[in-house]
């Protein structure tokens, strides 16, 4: 790291600033997973499973042209919303589709088709939702969270401590413990410290009157 002495603010902080643009892109990937997790089978069942009345019929999804149909094409829409999230990726054939598929969902193209084969006309879109979807997005979350952290070393505990101005000793610090020291001073000001940190071994308690 260099001299801190001879560093303005902008220079010294500029992680800090680094770190909070890549925990709001992590948000917007996991919106985007979100909604296309949800999208993907709404829309498979809106276009397969109408009956002759115009509504859903989940019993129209125990015939098997029907189970191919929703899961090809709740798959197509998923391998684009990982695109989506990935730009980088190359799903311009299988092999890439299926890394990409699983990089971001943690699912294989065959775990979302058996679903849907196993379960036929019980795979109703809240099943998706409590079986495939929640699963899914956990595992997204996961990897966004923890990617946002890269970078972060324990040598920046005490410019998070200078940062946010809060009370505590950077020496009984983890990296995580400063960064819930950060999150809490972005996302509530004006902050009660010794309400916030209350409990923890790191928090300098105030000298009595």
């Amino acid at each position: 790291m260099a001299d801190e002495g001879k560093m303005t603010d902008e220079e010294k902080f500029k992680f800090i600033k680094e770190f909070e643009e890549r925990q709001k892109k992590a948000v917007r990937m996991i919106n985007t997973g979100e909604l296309g997790l949800e999208l993907a089978y709404a829309t498979a069942l809106d276009a397969n499973l109408k009956g002759e009345d115009g509504l859903i019929d989940y019993e129209l999804l125990d015939k098997a042209d029907k189970k191919n149909l929703v899961a090809d094409k709740t798959l197509e829409s998923l391998v684009n919303t990982a695109k989506q999230i990935w730009p980088g990726a190359d799903i311009s054939d299988a092999f890439g589709k299926e890394f990409a598929f699983n990089g971001i969902f943690g699912l294989t193209t065959d775990d979302v088709r058996q679903k849907v084969y196993a379960n036929g006309s019980k795979l109703t879109l809240g099943a998706f939702r409590e079986n495939v979807t929640q699963n899914a997005l956990n595992v997204l979350k996961q990897t966004a969270l923890s990617a946002v952290s890269s970078g972060l070393k324990t040598e920046h505990i005490p410019l998070i401590a200078e940062y946010t101005k809060a009370p505590v000793d950077p020496s009984k610090m983890t990296l995580q413990d400063a960064l819930r020291v950060l999150g809490t001073y972005n996302q509530h000001k004006p902050i009660e410290w010794q309400e916030e940190l209350k409990g923890v071994p790191y928090l300098i308690e105030p000298k009595a009157a």
